[in-house]
């Protein structure tokens, strides 16, 4: 919405996804004598943190804590002239991402690094309850859906679709498939003997993964002042930081930490980012992280109202399954295919 800030509202975010996955490291840096149970507040968060780690499945759910109506509002409010129209609302404030992530039996989230043969992960884009995309994995076996049709619909590219199904005949049968709405799948030990070094970058060292965690985690409570907003069955703890500082932090440790990432990072304008503070909420349950709250209302030109965008964590969720009758990517069909793809970029 606002490009400015765009780099630090990311980096909030997928920082609690990757700390939901974590279960190992200290953390230090500023602290809130604020608790009255003893702990600080920021160690509270820390703690809070690992517990997702603990158990055997997590459910991670991103989307933003508003209505239709109240994104038009908004909107508006920040620029009379938007073209944003109440059906096209409805649909931004009715997305959700969701990510669930199950352990092998018998072991937690933190005893697990990268793909193992036991597990599975399900990653979903819903809006208003219809699923849109989905990838699974499962028994080393990656399934892939989208319901391109009505996605396309929903961006008012209907002619779009047409094309591409009249063409569909001509693609290899997994991508017709694909084109039609259903389940693809792919077996990534297959693909790892056809095309060797291609899921390298899925099977991380535990020990570099649990660093970047560490250092994830440490960052967090260092350059992000934790405050307890209240107490009782469920905790509201209050992060305060600045957000060029934080921006700058997490360009850094992310570009040290993660292969690749420092040329990708590189080119990014931290002067652009606003040098002013900025707070979110987290919610601590049963000794767990329950949730996250970011209003990007502190971003806006016209600060009015809220437009809060929510992380939401569970330790629970619906088994992951393995669909039925989804159709095989043919590998020997692939790679041509790919080829042709890059020799026309």
């Amino acid at each position: 919405m606002y490009r400015r800030t765009a780099t630090a509202v990311v980096a909030l975010t997928a920082t609690a996804g990757l700390l939901a996955g974590c279960g190992s490291g200290s953390s230090g840096g500023k602290t809130s004598t604020s608790d009255v149970s003893g702990a600080s507040a920021a160690s509270e968060l820390s703690s809070a943190i690992s517990s997702l780690g603990q158990g055997s499945t997590l459910t991670v759910t991103l989307k933003l804590g508003t209505t239709g109506s109240q994104l038009v509002s908004f909107v508006h409010q920040q620029d009379k002239a938007s073209t944003l129209t109440a059906a096209q609302a409805g649909a931004i404030a009715g997305a959700a991402v969701t990510f669930e992530v199950t352990a092998p039996s018998g072991k937690t989230l933190d005893q697990i690094s990268g793909l193992t043969s036991s597990g599975a992960a399900n990653i979903a884009l819903v809006d208003n309850g219809k699923t849109w995309f989905a990838i699974r994995i499962i028994n080393q076996t990656l399934y892939l859906q989208a319901d391109l049709k009505d996605l396309l619909h929903a961006l008012g590219q209907d002619q779009s679709y047409r094309q591409i199904a009249g063409a569909s005949a001509q693609l290899p049968s997994f991508l017709s498939a694909a084109v039609q709405g259903k389940w693809i799948s792919l077996s990534l030990a297959a693909l790892k003997h056809a095309i060797p070094g291609a899921t390298g970058a899925s099977t991380a060292n535990p020990s570099q993964a649990h660093h970047l965690i560490d250092q994830i985690k440490s960052l967090l409570t260092t350059d992000v002042t934790v405050t307890k907003s209240s107490s009782g069955g469920t905790d509201t703890l209050t992060l305060s930081a600045n957000l060029r500082t934080l921006a700058r932090d997490f360009t850094t440790t992310f570009a040290n930490s993660i292969p690749g990432a420092g040329a990708a990072l590189s080119g990014a304008n931290l002067s652009n980012v606003p040098d002013k503070n900025i707070s979110l909420k987290a919610t601590v349950s049963g000794g767990a992280l329950t949730g996250l709250t970011l209003d990007l209302a502190q971003f806006a030109k016209h600060p009015s109202g809220s437009l809060p965008i929510e992380l939401a964590f569970a330790q629970s969720g619906p088994a992951i399954s393995a669909p039925s009758g989804a159709v095989a990517v043919d590998l020997s069909q692939l790679g041509p295919l790919l080829g042709s793809l890059g020799g026309g970029l």
